[in-house]
């Protein structure tokens, strides 16, 4: 069976809470997926779509991982051509102190790291040190280690809030804590414009305006509490 480069992923501020779950998905550079004697092209990677939970006595992960593969067939007259996928397997981490303890496969593992002045971080699972280098551009944190590179797309589950059918309101998506208001009722806005801020999941979301108009009312001010579907502006749709 092949083995695949690490993934590394901080969960220094998530899953603060028992229940509490932080999906994550994205892809990592592979080039080949070994088989026995046979080898297979990967064009595009792999793609994993993940989510990690906190069950009380430790982090469980659970997902999808994803590749489209290509190589020699003894029986076929041209190269094959398939589609990989399969769940991922059962990780338990415990969490103690500067060190995380991972059970997986019937293996433990402890990981313990730190991070570096330039935008890097050094890694030491069970003795073996790396240096890797984070970079993050529009969403996307890249991670390095020598050759390998692996990107993590932050799955942002309210990127802004839902606007009703009605097209005159926004409601949040889900509750949260509005920590600032950057509009007021007869506020001229452009599509895109910041209007509130809302904190859920120990995140801060911008909440943007879907179209341009003209600010009706404001809901909630700072400080507020808001429930899952709570209105949190109303406006006048521009034309």
């Amino acid at each position: 069976m092949a083995e695949f480069p690490s993934v590394t992923v901080d969960l220094s501020e998530q899953l603060e809470f028992p229940g509490d779950s932080y999906p994550l998905t994205g892809k990592v550079d592979v080039a080949t997926y070994t088989v026995g004697e046979k080898e297979y092209q990967l064009q595009d990677g792999i793609d994993y779509d993940v989510v990690f939970t906190n069950a009380g006595t430790g982090v469980l992960l659970t997902g999808m991982v994803r590749a489209h593969a290509t190589g020699e067939c003894d029986r076929c007259l041209e190269p094959a051509s398939f589609d990989i996928a399969g769940e991922t397997k059962s990780v338990s981490v415990q969490i103690a102190q500067d060190e995380l303890e991972c059970r997986f496969d019937e293996q433990t593992y402890v990981v313990s790291g730190y991070r570096l002045p330039n935008q890097g971080m050094r890694i030491n699972i069970d003795g073996r040190v790396s240096e890797v280098a984070v970079l993050e551009h529009a969403g996307v944190l890249s991670i390095f280690e020598g050759t390998s590179r692996f990107q993590l797309i932050r799955h942002d589950p309210i990127a802004g809030a839902e606007q009703s059918d009605g097209g005159g309101r926004l409601t949040a998506p889900m509750p949260g804590k509005i920590i600032a208001v950057q509009i007021a009722a007869g506020d001229t806005v452009e599509k895109g414009d910041a209007l509130l801020t809302l904190e859920a999941m120990k995140m801060e979301h911008t909440i943007n305006a879907p179209v341009s108009g003209t600010i009706d009312k404001v809901f909630f001010a700072q400080g507020d509490q808001v429930d899952d579907g709570a209105e949190l502006v109303s406006f006048v749709q521009e034309g």
